[in-house]
């Protein structure tokens, strides 16, 4: 819950903490308030009871449950007061941008997922600047010491690196099984650095998540088969199981994006995540399109056709892709071209040797040609079949908010 934050980096000295202040302070203050409080006996506790369905005749389960939720109580009392303090901070709502920097820098890295990162309200808090960078005080917030307001998105970004990591233990325990086992961590004299093991965990993650974060060192590296199970072979960048991933994958880098391949290596896909609409549309309103669209298929060339024409016709866009897929209905993402047109399959063979008739217009080696046709002809970064003509393919070419190779 508690960071006393520090780095490598030579710290601003104006921007942040008296940090050996900050430290006796709050480990005094908190030590006060847990003097106060009465924790059950550390050995009788199990803080794994808290969310036990118990049966009524079980009375050692109902008794091991009002154990573990009467010590979480002890720490709610503490964390409650510091967040009821923070609640009318005249600085709770500053540096909006700075914290969007953040944790976008957080999900660039692959530290913590954009839903992980939007989850959580942050807010500033001067109170808290008496006793600790950081505090998660529960599931949904973080509060932050007001010198972060003009600090750097790095340093930021790995203050919040240690907090997220709190969040994702209330998410793992739930809110009183996080609280019981702060708790019991406390009453057996564990204080609030590595020796309490719920703080370890979370100093344990934002040391390495530092070396990511300012040396680009130990990132972690998140695979697309991560995003479904299905995506698992660089020889299925073009079925509906790995154009699922991707647009998974593209969800966390940009907000409203989607994804699909455009080139595949070595064990690795080039995805472009592009910015666009969703939609879920039916399969037989497609089928009005281009009936030979069917479930199962939605990236054929008939549904891409379908899709396009679906597309235009509501006025999304020039571009569309089916990116999940349901039992009647497809997910879409419409979206703009740069530019639009047949291009002849002579010149996409050119391109790439493998896309070698019009029939191939949606595999794999004719999104690389178009990819490169696209790039070789300065008509955008990225490039789709839309449409198959006698001897030529429309081409929608596009620009991406992202491009790179990605895992499989």
């Amino acid at each position: 819950v508690v960071t006393i934050h520090t780095c490598n980096k030579e710290p601003h000295p104006t921007n942040q903490p008296n940090l050996a202040n900050t430290k006796m302070k709050f480990f005094s203050f908190m030590t006060m308030m847990v003097a106060g409080l009465t924790v059950p006996s550390v050995a009788a506790v199990d803080c794994n009871a808290c969310d036990d369905d118990c049966e009524w005749h079980r009375v050692d389960c109902h008794a091991k449950r009002a154990l573990c939720k009467s010590t979480a109580g002890t720490f709610e009392v503490i964390t409650d007061s510091i967040e009821a303090a923070c609640a009318n901070d005249p600085s709770r709502m500053e540096a909006r941008g700075l914290i969007s920097e953040a944790k976008d820098l957080l999900v660039s890295k692959n530290l913590f997922s954009r839903s992980e990162v939007d989850s959580v309200e942050y807010r500033f808090c001067s109170y808290l600047g008496d006793f600790a960078g950081g505090m998660a005080p529960s599931k949904g917030k973080v509060l932050l010491h007001t010198d972060y307001v003009s600090s750097s998105k790095s340093d930021l970004a790995h203050l919040l690196s240690h907090e997220l990591t709190h969040t994702r233990q209330y998410h793992r325990w739930g809110t009183d099984g996080f609280n019981c086992r702060y708790a019991e961590a406390l009453a057996s004299g564990n204080g609030f650095g590595k020796s309490n093991r719920i703080e370890k965990e979370a100093y344990d993650f934002d040391e390495g998540a530092q070396k990511c974060i300012y040396n680009d060192i130990g990132c972690p590296t998140k695979k697309l088969r991560n995003y479904h199970g299905g995506c698992d072979s660089v020889h299925k960048s073009r079925t509906p199981e790995c154009v699922s991933a991707m647009n998974r994958f593209c969800n966390e880098k940009c907000t409203h994006c989607g994804g699909v391949s455009q080139e595949v290596g070595n064990g690795v896909f080039g995805v472009a995540c592009f910015a666009s609409n969703a939609h879920i549309v039916y399969l037989q309103d497609l089928q009005t399109h281009h009936s030979s669209c069917h479930a199962g298929a939605s990236q054929s060339n008939e549904c891409a056709s379908a899709i396009h024409r679906w597309c235009g016709a509501n006025g999304h866009g020039s571009v569309g892709i089916a990116q999940e897929l349901g039992s009647d209905h497809f997910l879409l993402r419409c979206f703009g071209a740069t530019w639009y047109g047949d291009v002849s399959i002579q010149d996409l063979r050119n391109q790439h040797h493998g896309c070698d008739n019009v029939g191939k217009g949606n595999t794999a080696d004719c999104v690389s040609a178009m990819h490169r046709w696209c790039g070789a002809n300065n008509k955008g970064t990225q490039g789709l079949a839309q449409e198959l003509g006698n001897g030529v393919i429309g081409v929608a070419c596009f620009d991406s908010e992202w491009y790179g190779d990605v895992a499989v």
